[in-house]
């Protein structure tokens, strides 16, 4: 239940609101992000810093430690998650008394007097902030403030909201903070803190107010415990009566939200002959955790099915639609691949003393929306990752992720890149490095020696069956592509005797699924359909590639070969023999597979081809795989693609590969072409001479895009050799 403040203490804000304001004359800082400097002394319009900075900087924040007023005379730009701790509260307004800044237009980028986020970005606010007569603008992915213990947040009845999305910024209140909102739009104002909502403010998820003094709360709407073995008739209040469901166990109790307290085991299968299942948004966010009352009921035993944890059935998929707290908890990755879905709008929050288990060699998967927010403080994950607000600390670990423009040019040092794998003479205990060393299986021997990926060589038989309950196996998600060949160094062990069951082949396990959610080749090899039917399942994100050299055998008396599964998002790269042999289904893409020129034809010696493809990482630079820690995307109609990959394809050298946090810039120099780009600018300078783009460079997911066509022409591309094929989303570029 929301604590509404005094009536003392909203008026004494306003009161201190108005008199800071009235000084805004004599002690006002001014800024500006795109006219500002932080070498000018920020006293007047004419002279305004650039950016807030730290306490002991040159920014306008140094400015205002012991409180004052901070004055937007033009836009008032933060680039990343920025904490706010002044000695003193401080108003920002685009009204100085004398002239008002604000100007609306145009209304996808407010011209001045705008407050405004990089994509996804959090405001930490520690100390006392009032918005005041200025507009606040929710452009890309979710903003959000998070008003910490003893801060608290104004928003007067004269601050203006606007929004490049159907939603705005979101406001949480920790316990002990305060936020009194007296105007605006905000997507959500909730949290444990004291929140008062004015008249003239406008919240769009209902309920997030005052509660209706009528309104009788028991304890069952902030706690309830659950235990798989319980019974959803039971009340939830104790251990000893938990509830054994969600529907109508949890969200029965919890009407609006409150704290999960699993004593036992949490089960979350799919509903409705789906795979999925969704946690709703309620009031309060929802915070799970086996430490309740002096009580740990933590227990990881026995490691195949801990006795107390949270499990999600094989392969189910949870949507997180509201704001969801995991702390002090066992999360536990049985079988098929789990994963979290966090929604626009929504939060996912895992706290440090979060345990992570598995039955298998990944982990729970996280993938977040545009418009959601993930901070994942602990616990470990395959993968983090989608188009919303991504915070990883330092605690945490994510099997796959890559930082922002970080090289993948191979595995990491330590890392193979070669791994032979028989299973009929192999071991796991061996190192994978030859034939006479090949292991086994995956889990315990491929897939732990090709974490980074690689080439898997198929020396003998590969064999993959499904689990227990579930006839599916899930290749991990790996650093880099990974290749099936049975050639290799010069030595072919390909063998198709008997035909019944080859000697050396790539086989499942009669009816067995194989989850793909890396990016896969099979080259040079042979797939052998041995029962029923085999299944090679692409995931959304992943690409699977079938050269012309792979060979299809069927036990006899099948008429039928492997199926192929390709999910909306993933895409297949087929021969023209696998379009014919194969059955082939899913929204994904599937493109023809072409063989790559030899590299000494004398009409493409001196050139350099790249394909890339829209969603799919996997890109290739005159016919041969490369792993991009990002994939192409399309905004506003224009292919946008990663700096580094592009810059490094086209010959522009990491240490030619410049950015400024600053100035939101990135620069790029092969030695005769230097290239100037700033995030969300109308033209880039190129040797210094401005050239217009039709589309501006962007920041997303933490990555830099910027305009595949321009970049590729400054760098000496002409147009007539950059094809664009609509059909299969994939462009073509010939320097």
């Amino acid at each position: 239940m929301k604590k509404i403040l005094s009536g003392v203490l909203a008026i004494l804000f306003v009161l201190l609101s108005l008199s800071l304001t009235a000084f805004a004359d004599d002690g006002a800082v001014y800024i500006s992000y795109n006219k500002g400097d932080n070498s000018n002394d920020g006293f007047s319009a004419d002279a305004p810093k650039k950016s807030l900075g730290a306490k002991g900087g040159d920014g306008a924040i140094g400015l205002l430690d012991g409180g004052g007023t901070l004055v937007v005379c033009e836009r008032f730009f933060i680039g990343d998650n920025y904490t706010w701790r002044t000695r003193g509260p401080v108003t920002i307004t685009a009204n100085d008394g004398k002239v008002d800044y604000k100007n609306p237009s145009p209304a996808t980028n407010p011209t001045a007097g705008a407050m405004k986020f990089a994509s996804g970005k959090t405001l930490t606010i520690e100390s006392d902030l009032i918005l005041d007569d200025l507009i606040l603008f929710q452009e890309s992915a979710q903003n959000t403030f998070v008003v910490k213990d003893g801060a608290t947040l104004t928003v007067t009845e004269k601050i203006v909201t606007m929004s490049k999305q159907d939603y705005y910024t979101k406001i949480v209140v920790e316990k002990g903070g305060a936020a009194i909102i007296n105007g605006g739009t905000f997507s959500s104002v909730t949290g444990a803190g004291d929140i008062t909502i004015g008249s003239g403010a406008t919240i769009l998820n209902d309920g997030t107010g005052d509660v209706p003094d009528e309104v009788t709360v028991s304890a069952g709407d902030n706690v309830c415990f659950l235990d798989y073995s319980g019974s959803n008739s039971n009340s939830g209040l104790s251990s000893s009566d938990p509830v054994k469901g969600y529907t109508d166990g949890i969200f029965r109790v919890l009407k609006n939200g409150g704290t999960v307290v699993v004593c036992g085991k949490s089960y979350i299968a799919g509903v409705n002959g789906t795979n999925e299942f969704t946690f709703p948004a309620f009031e309060k966010p929802l915070v799970f955790t086996s430490v309740f009352g002096g009580s740990d009921y933590k227990n990881p035993d026995p490691a195949t099915n801990p006795a107390c944890a949270f499990k999600l059935g094989s392969g189910t998929k949870l949507n997180i639609e509201g704001d969801v707290v995991f702390d002090n908890i066992i999360l536990f990755q049985e079988n098929g691949q789990n994963t979290f879905v966090v929604k626009s709008g929504a939060s996912l929050t895992v706290n440090e003393n979060v345990v992570s288990m598995s039955k298998q060699p990944y982990h729970i998967k996280i993938e977040v929306e545009a418009g959601g927010t993930a901070v994942i403080n602990g616990g470990i994950f395959s993968s983090v990752d989608g188009a919303g607000s991504i915070t990883i600390g330092p605690k945490a670990k994510v099997l796959s992720n890559l930082a922002p423009d970080t090289d993948t040019d191979g595995p990491s040092d330590g890392d193979a890149q070669v791994c032979f794998l028989s299973y009929g003479s192999g071991n796991d205990s061996n190192d994978g490095s030859s034939a006479d060393q090949a292991v086994k299986s995956y889990g315990n021997g491929l897939t732990k020696i090709l974490k980074n990926g690689g080439t898997a060589v198929i020396c003998g038989k590969s064999y993959i069956a499904g689990t227990s309950d579930a006839n599916a196996y899930s290749l991990p998600i790996l650093g880099g592509p990974i290749t099936f060949t049975s050639v290799y160094d010069g030595v072919d062990y390909k063998n198709p005797e008997p035909a019944t069951n080859p000697a050396c082949a790539f086989k499942l396990g009669s009816g067995t699924v194989f989850n793909i959610s890396s990016d896969v080749i099979f080259d040079d090899i042979i797939l052998f359909q041995e029962n029923n039917q085999n299944t090679l399942h692409v995931n959304a994100g992943s690409t699977l590639i079938m050269t012309d050299k792979v060979v299809f055998m069927t036990k006899p008396g099948n008429d039928y070969h492997f199926k192929v599964e390709v999910e909306a998002g993933a895409v297949a790269i087929l021969s023209e023999e696998a379009m014919k042999v194969l059955a082939i289904e899913g929204d994904g893409d599937i493109i023809p597979y072409t063989p790559s020129e030899t590299e000494d034809t004398p009409d493409t010696a001196e050139k350099t081809e790249v394909k890339l493809t829209i969603g799919s990482t996997t890109a290739y630079i005159n016919g041969k795989a490369q792993t991009l820690d990002s994939a192409p995307i399309n905004r506003n109609n224009r292919t946008m693609l990663p700096v580094r990959f592009l810059a490094n394809a086209f010959g522009v050298p990491n240490d030619g590969i410049k950015w400024d946090a600053d100035t939101r810039t990135a620069t790029l120099s092969d030695g005769k072409v230097t290239i100037v780009v700033t995030i969300d600018a109308p033209s880039m300078t190129v040797n210094g001479e401005k050239v217009f783009l039709d589309s501006p460079a962007i920041i997303e997911n933490n990555r830099t895009y910027l305009p595949v066509r321009a970049i590729a022409n400054a760098l000496g591309v002409k147009n007539e050799n950059i094809a664009w094929d609509a059909a299969t989303s994939t462009a073509t570029l010939v320097k």
